[in-house]
């Protein structure tokens, strides 16, 4: 996905500093060069990512987090209501 198209999703998704500060507010610290188990769902379980499409949305972000050296993915399973990160 080219970067024009990508950014009109940069503001519906979180960002790694978002989390960061989140967390933080309630007494949790992320440190750097540790390893994370991470799991975000959809509100109340919908099935939002059943079709590929947006399935690719995911993809092409984490894809261009780890190109732009944000972030190192270990693993990832994608399903249709979650996503878990490692």
């Amino acid at each position: 996905m080219p970067t024009h198209q990508w950014r009109q999703y940069a503001g519906i998704l979180p960002t790694i500093e978002s989390f960061i500060n989140f967390t933080s507010a309630y007494g949790y610290q992320m440190k750097t060069f540790e390893a994370y188990f991470f799991t975000a769902t959809i509100l109340e379980w919908k099935m939002l990512l059943r079709q590929d499409k947006y399935k690719n949305i995911l993809l092409d972000s984490m894809r261009f987090l780890v190109q732009e050296e944000r972030v190192s993915i270990h693993g990832f399973v994608l399903m249709d209501n979650h996503i878990h990160l490692l």
